[in-house]
């Protein structure tokens, strides 16, 4: 079952393993049943934001809030960090967006 894997936009494959995905769900309960939304949101983000220490931040819009999950991308591949609902886009907008569905 696990790790679950996900195509990002820049043709890696990023992983969520079970210990990530546990962390999710104790540190998230909010995001505790949407696993194929975490999944898609890296396959297909509206934005993706630098983050803090060389991660990446995919959004994704998600009923009134958004959807960010929080990668990381090696050479080969990347992994799945956490994952939380935020009504901050702007916020890591200004963090600097390296990625735009809209272009």
């Amino acid at each position: 079952m696990f790790p679950k894997t996900a195509l990002a936009v820049s043709g890696k494959r990023i992983r969520l393993t079970k210990e990530r995905w546990n962390h999710i769900k104790e540190r998230h309960p909010e995001v505790a049943d949407k696993l194929s939304e975490i999944l898609e949101t890296i396959a297909d983000p509206d934005i993706i934001t630098t983050g803090w220490e060389y991660e990446l931040v995919a959004i994704r819009k998600f009923n009134s809030q958004d959807l960010a999950v929080i990668y990381k991308e090696n050479a080969d591949d990347g992994f799945a960090i956490t994952a939380f609902l935020t009504r901050s886009r702007k916020y890591f907008e200004k963090r600097g967006i390296i990625w735009n569905k809209q272009n």
